[in-house]
């Protein structure tokens, strides 16, 4: 069993593509019998998410499992029943407990957000936050899935010389 600090936690973060891969692995190799889809570009994954320092997090909690819930992408729906079900009762299932029992982290008092994406490429660090150049994209990819606006942090955006950094207005963490 492996033990995650709040430093690494932020790296778990990826764990929210994995109803997308397995998804996809699964459709893929249903289909096919090999894997079909699109590996995700370095620019089409989510890099980072604000924790809490991890002294505070090592000092506060104590190591517990890790708890996953599946969001489905609307594509899952248009699969046909028989693989659906194949999906939903025994693949992802039986992925999210084998992750449950392998990993186990350290809690957090904050809800841990999704960075959005920017329009461009180049963005700025300030604070261990990440801020857009200008504005952040209207929908936050992971690979070929939208995240869910509820997973997402505020839009935080400077200007090109990376002064007035802000928080968007009228952008809220989902």
């Amino acid at each position: 069993m492996t033990t995650f600090d709040g430093t690494m936690l932020g790296k778990l973060i990826i764990s929210v593509c994995l109803p997308f891969a397995l998804f996809h692995f699964t459709n893929g190799y249903l289909l096919h019998h090999q894997c079909s889809h699109h590996h995700p570009k370095a620019h089409e994954v989510i890099h980072g998410a604000h924790i809490e320092p991890a002294h505070i997090i090592r000092k506060r909690s104590l190591d517990q499992p890790l708890r996953m819930t599946i969001t489905y992408d609307e594509s899952v729906f248009r699969l046909d029943e028989d693989k659906f079900e194949l999906v939903n009762t025994i693949i992802l299932p039986e992925a999210v407990h084998f992750w449950e029992k392998a990993l186990m982290v350290r809690g957090t008092k904050q809800v841990i957000r999704l960075n959005r994406k920017c329009e461009s490429s180049q963005v700025f660090v300030k604070n261990s936050l990440t801020y857009c150049i200008d504005s952040c994209k209207s929908t936050t990819m992971c690979g070929e899935v939208a995240v869910p606006e509820k997973h997402l942090d505020v839009c935080r955006t400077c200007n090109a010389t990376g002064q007035d950094c802000r928080e968007a207005p009228g952008s809220v963490a989902g």
